[in-house]
């Protein structure tokens, strides 16, 4: 009968690391460490949930555990506490017996690991160890009928003492999985990433779960045991049966979405006690800078480090968390720790790399719960979100103008329970009407809005002054509301109106809920460690949920990353971006599928620990290759009885060395450079291009001679001969040729409609930033031709020159806000400051000077022509260098000598003509003169009809008043009498 048992050939193990110091630390601290009591401190316990992007809970299973594949997983480096004991399968057998000791003749044995009955699996995190020691191991398969022979002895040495100690436990939902030797070496695989990059002496305790809801009420002890540094007597074990898979009991269910959480223990400290602890912690550049932004005056009462951070600066904020979450008299094996990890496992994990299909990475989980034990969070996750402005405005209300093909939508999470949609696609508008305020000043304008898809972009409007650009970054979903700020001018009164529109057709502003004018939040009482470095601008601290906040080091200069302003996300978490994500950060509120990423030094988790009181390392020593050491096997083992000969399983092999990542070398097929995350990552079979930064050129297959640098430039673009330098530029960019952007967002939407946009050439800020269509433009200057959709040849160099043309063709603009207003008038030239500027509805203006283009009497002209300072100038024809300038049918200018002029004897003003002299007039010129004085002429007879015409119509008028004065004399005469003469008596 052939033996259960292990070939000759030895398994792998680790090696090489030099024993520095063998002593251990049972406390949370090392021996070096001092510890600063400034009172009795009493621990409190927070709670941190990481969630899946909203876009993906559709997809997630329910809450029961799901059944993930049985991962594979590689060697693991060693930590300072533990290491990762793995070996090969043998045939037959139900499970395995593991010792460790640190002698390599077993003559004792570290407690707990003597014949410890680790199931049927290929791997066992042993922890609880001595940093800086040799460890030797070795492990015995067992079946039904009794257990076989010992494998080779295998050595493993913990990694230096100087530094920072994570000491892992594992309960009985890690223990008893099918993965479990994966998930303990996922853990241990991401524990060495922040021993190697911290080298503060302290000791941090972490009870690690899997399960589908949190940690119940008195628990069983954890069945991971945790070794003493002295090792036990050597003993002869008993072969106990295969393990038992208990049902490890958990408490209620994790709500939708949660892939991980942690339970974290904290004190409240003095503002003074754990500032002027942080202020004599600095260890680091970062250090310096965050400590110089830290404020004069406390900003709260008391400050609210975790248990890990408080000891990271010297505080006695001891580990006081037990296994079911309680805080203080555990029992024994339950505790204490500094916190508890738990993986949701009713989510779809891979616990290796690289991820299968549809999966999340739990290390990225584990390192960010992590996180939040060693000391991040908010004070705002339990601060009044009530949003405290002083006026604030529905978008729905009745008073506002809803107009185009906006509407209005029901939003149980808005304030309002409505919220206004389909703003933009060149049609919908919403217009805040009788925004009051007290005085004409600038004001901060809080938005609300809800953002379920990418950033999205509105112009804002105040007072029908010019829109303004404003962006809103993914909120999560379309019931999630979010916040951005800026600041605008008002007038005194209740008549200020904010108008938000986006002119481009397929472009929509989000959806909005409300504004708020001058919004305020109630300080704090206890703030977080990370809320010291919370901004919304250089100088300005951001401590509320409202508008943007993000962390910075250096009092807001310099912006690392955003903090999450969106619920149910963690408020002390980063800004997330709709998956798949750009940055998929440890530390986002938000994860994706199929994506991963680590904690590191230069990482703003990394950044973050250090200035909150951890201590980068300098110059990290690289971890040492794990060896094999085999050692002389045992004469003989104990056979099993029973009729089944189990077969040997194949010799193991060591596992390779990991070969380090190549530093590019920046050769790549078809005369292409690129540089940068995912820079010309599609490319196939385009020649000639360069890709330099962030996603540049990334979508381009077959496109040639396409130049992009900066992040995102050109990144859709799949045409030939375009060139674009700076962030954004022509990032939309898909259809279009023979395109050059030089600056932030210049031709950012070019070429992102159905026709292409050709032959532009765009310099500076925002220049040409929304054409999509047009072609043969060029526009130089800070948003120079910014509004332009569809117009071509257009020439616009200054500053908004030409910035609301959307479709006027063949203008030329060459001037600060020449022809700004011009929106679609065509045919112009205008040439100076301001030149222009009164043209709206016109075409084929010449203006030369700052002129508005606008006539005193005529208003707006079509065809004309303006030059100014010239109209009363006076003009020097002292020696006859003067002349005449005359303009022919076809537009021509010429000249001809002026009168000579003398000076006056005595003196006189040079400036009048004291003689007038005959000179020879040139045949055209004549006929030129003649033609003015025929036309004058011309114009005198007609004046002076018009005069005839009037004194004829007032004869006439004269006539029929005459009339009517005859007739009523003619009415009011007495009647006429007959007089009869009669003959008179003679007397």
């Amino acid at each position: 009968m052939r033996r259960l048992g292990f070939p000759i050939m030895g398994l792998i193990g680790f090696g090489g690391m030099a024993l520095v110091r063998a002593g251990f630390a049972a406390d949370s601290n090392l021996p070096e460490q001092k510890i600063f009591s400034p009172a009795s401190l009493r621990p409190s316990a927070v709670r941190h949930e990481t969630r899946a992007a909203l876009q993906e809970m559709i997809e997630l299973p329910n809450a029961n555990k799901v059944t993930p594949r049985i991962d594979s997983f590689s060697s693991v480096p060693p930590t300072r506490s533990s290491f990762m004991a793995t070996w090969g399968s043998v045939s037959g057998a139900k499970g395995y017996l593991l010792d460790v000791s640190t002698s390599n003749s077993f003559s004792s044995y570290v407690d707990g690991y003597h014949g410890l009955d680790v199931g049927n699996v290929n791997g066992r995190a042993v922890t609880g160890l001595n940093p800086g020691t040799t460890y030797y191991y070795r492990v015995r398969p067992y079946a039904a009928a009794g257990s076989g022979g010992y494998s080779n002895v295998v050595t493993a040495t913990t990694a230096s003492p100087a530094g920072l100690i994570i000491n892992p436990t594992f309960d009985c939902t890690i223990l008893n999985d099918p993965n479990s030797a994966a998930i303990q070496a996922m853990i241990n695989r991401s524990i060495g990433f922040y021993e190697s990059l911290f080298s503060d002496p302290i000791i941090v305790k972490i009870l690690f779960r899997y399960s589908t809801g949190g940690p119940a009420p008195n628990p069983s002890p954890s069945a991971s045991p945790s070794p003493s540094a002295t090792p036990s007597p050597s003993a002869t074990p008993s072969p106990s049966a295969s393990p038992t898979a208990s049902v490890c009991a958990s408490g209620a269910a994790f709500p939708p979405g949660v892939l991980s959480t942690s339970l974290s223990t904290i004190y409240s400290v003095l503002w003074n006690d754990f500032i002027s602890h942080l202020r004599a912690d600095a260890r680091t550049t970062n250090d310096n800078s965050a400590n110089a932004s830290l404020p004069g005056s406390a900003l709260s009462a008391n400050i609210a480090p975790s248990s890990a951070n408080g000891r990271a600066v010297g505080l006695n904020t001891l580990a006081a968390m037990c296994a079911d979450g309680t805080l203080g008299n555990c029992t024994p094996g339950n505790g204490p720790y500094d916190g508890i990890v738990t993986l949701n496992s009713a989510q779809l994990f891979s616990f290796s790399r690289p991820l299968f299909f549809g999966s999340y990475d739990a290390q990225r989980s584990v390192e960010h719960e992590m996180d939040e034990v060693l000391g991040f969070g908010s004070y705002l996750n339990n601060a009044s979100r009530s949003r405290s402005c002083a006026s604030q405005y529905e978008a729905e209300s009745s008073q506002n103008t809803i107009a185009g093909g906006a509407g209005i939508e029901s939003c149980p999470t808005c304030s309002g329970g409505e919220k206004v949609v389909n703003v933009g696609n060149n049609s919908g508008t919403l217009q805040f009407n009788h925004v009051s305020v007290n005085a004409t000043r600038s004001y901060v304008v809080t938005i609300w809005y809800l953002n379920g898809a990418g950033t999205r972009y509105a112009l804002l409007s105040v007072n029908g002054s010019a829109g303004t650009p404003v962006s809103f970054p993914s909120t999560g979903s379309f019931q999630t509301v979010g916040a951005v700020q800026r600041t605008i001018t008002l007038n005194a009164g209740n008549n200020n109106t904010l108008l938000f529109y986006n002119p481009i057709v397929g472009n929509w502003a989000p959806d909005f809920d409300q504004i708020g004018i001058t919004c305020t939040f109630t300080p704090p009482t206890d703030l977080r460690p990370q809320d010291l470095f919370s901004w919304s601008s250089h100088g300005v601290r951001n401590l509320s949920t409202n508008g943007s906040r993000y962390f910075s080091i250096n009092s807001g200069t310099t912006n690392i990353v955003g903090f999450n302003q969106t619920p149910p996300g963690d408020f002390g978490d980063w800004l997330s971006e709709a998956c798949p994500q750009t940055h998929p950060y440890v530390q986002n509120a938000f994860g994706c599928a199929d994506q991963f990423s680590d904690i590191s030094a230069t990482s703003p988790e990394g950044i973050n620990l250090d200035v909150i009181g951890y201590d980068l390392v300098t110059s990290p020593t690289p971890t040492a290759t794990p060896t094999a050491t085999p050692t002389p096997r045992p004469t003989s083992s104990p056979t099993p009885t029973g009729t089944r000969t189990p077969t040997p399983a194949p010799t193991p092999t060591a596992t390779p060395t990991p070969t380090p990542t190549p530093t590019p070398d920046g050769c790549y097929p078809h005369f292409a450079t690129a540089e940068g995350c995912d820079a010309l990552l599609s490319l196939t079979t385009g020649s000639g291009d360069t890709g330099l930064g962030w996603h540049a050129l990334s979508a381009d297959t077959i496109g040639n001679f396409n130049t992009g640098v900066g992040d995102g430039a050109l990144a859709l673009n799949n045409m030939d001969s375009n060139t674009a330098v700076g962030a954004a530029a022509l990032l939309h960019h898909v259809r279009g040729t023979q395109n050059t952007a030089v600056g932030t967002n210049a031709l950012v939407f070019n070429g992102s409609g159905d026709v292409s946009g050709d032959f532009n050439t765009a310099t500076g800020y925002s220049a040409l930033m929304n054409n999509v269509t047009g072609g043969s433009n060029t526009a130089i200057g800070w948003e120079a031709l910014t509004a332009s959709v569809d117009a071509h040849n257009n020439v616009a160099f200054g500053t908004l020159p030409l910035s609301r043309n959307t479709s006027g063709n063949n203008n030329t603009a060459i001037g600060n806000l020449a022809l700004e207003n011009s929106v679609v008038p065509s045919d112009h030239v205008a040439l100076g400051r301001m030149a222009g500027r009164g043209i709206t509805i016109v075409d084929n203006n010449i203006i030369i000077g700052h002129h508005s283009g606008v006539h005193s009497r005529f208003g707006q002209e079509d065809n004309v022509c303006y030059i100014g300072n010239i109209y009363g100038a006076n003009v020097d024809n002292f020696a006859a260098v003067a002349q005449f300038v005359y303009v022919d049918p076809d537009g021509r200018l010429g000249t001809m000598p002026m009168p000579i002029i003398t000076p006056t004897p005595g003196g006189g003003n040079p400036g009048k003509p004291s003689g007038i002299q005959p000179q020879a007039i040139p045949d055209g010129a004549r006929q030129a003169m003649l033609n003015l004085e025929v036309e004058n002429l011309e114009a005198t007879i007609s004046q002076q009809q018009n005069q005839i015409e009037i004194l004829t119509s007032e004869v006439k008028d004269q006539l029929a008043e005459i009339q009517k004065v005859n007739a009523r004399i003619e009415m009011n005469k007495p009647a006429a009498k007959n007089i009869v003469n009669e003959p008179k008596a003679v007397p």
